[in-house]
């Protein structure tokens, strides 16, 4: 939860996301961010104990494209 309230107030602010949580899920848009920021993206998450951003990622995908 901490993870994803932080990520929604900096991009409320038009600031990069810290845990990257936040995507548009009716776009499908799950793209990940360049490669300097995922190590420091993927740094964070672990200290919360997240998976890393491209497992997220991929859990995302799958679960929207068995919605369909």
């Amino acid at each position: 939860d901490l993870a994803r309230i932080t990520d929604r107030v900096l991009m409320a602010s038009d600031k990069p996301q810290k845990y990257g949580t936040q995507f548009d899920w009716f776009a499908g848009d799950f793209t990940l961010p360049e490669a300097s920021r995922l190590a420091e993206i993927d740094a964070a998450r672990a200290q919360l104990g997240l998976m890393p951003l491209v497992d997220y990622v991929c859990t995302l995908r799958k679960a929207r494209s068995s919605v369909k």
